[in-house]
C-alpha cells in the first residue's frame, strides 16, 4: 500500500491520520521461521511509529511474538501471518502505563502536566485531592455514589 490511507479503509478508520502521515510509507519487515524451528521475538514499541511485519512460519515451526508497549503518542503494529502445516503462532503483549498519579507517588493531588488534574466526581470544578493514605478522592467518589459495593 503506497497511498496514505483514509477513513474509508476499515483497517485505518479509527487511526490518527495526522500521526499516520508522519510515518508514511511503511516498509514491510519480513520474518521467516524455517520449517521445524522455534523462534521468539520481543518488539519494544517505546517510540512513536508504525511497523508492518509479514510473518511466515514453515511446516512444524513455531513463533512467539511479544509486544512491549510503554506508552507513546502513536503506535501501530500490523501483522500478516502465513502458517504452513502444523505451524504455531503466539502473540502476547505487555502494556506498561500508569494512572494520573503524581511523580514517584509523591504529593497530595493527582495532578500532572500530561493529563492535568483528576477531577472530583462530586464537584468537577474541584480536584479529587486527599492525602496519600486517604485514597486520593475516595471520599468524593463515595459521595458521588461511585464506590465499591461490599
Amino acid at each position: 500500500m503506497s497511498a496514505l490511507p483514509t477513513r474509508k479503509n476499515e483497517a485505518w478508520r479509527y487511526s490518527d491520520l495526522a500521526a499516520v502521515a508522519r510515518h508514511w510509507p511503511v516498509a514491510v519487515e519480513p520474518v521467516v521461521v524455517p520449517a521445524g524451528e522455534t523462534h521468539s521475538d520481543i518488539i519494544r514499541a517505546s517510540e512513536e511509529g508504525i511497523r508492518h511485519l509479514a510473518i511466515s512460519i514453515g511446516a512444524g515451526g513455531a513463533y512467539r511474538l511479544t509486544i512491549l508497549d510503554s506508552g507513546r503518542a502513536y503506535g501501530r503494529i500490523a501483522l500478516d501471518v502465513t502458517l504452513h502445516d502444523g505451524a504455531d503462532f503466539q502473540l502476547g503483549a505487555i502494556l506498561i502505563g500508569k494512572t494520573n498519579t503524581p511523580e514517584f507517588g509523591l504529593g497530595s493531588h493527582t495532578c500532572n502536566p500530561v493529563f492535568g488534574a483528576t477531577r472530583n466526581a462530586w464537584d468537577p470544578s474541584r480536584t479529587a485531592g486527599g492525602l496519600r493514605r486517604c485514597g486520593r478522592g475516595a471520599g468524593a467518589a463515595h459521595a458521588a455514589g461511585r464506590r465499591r459495593q461490599r
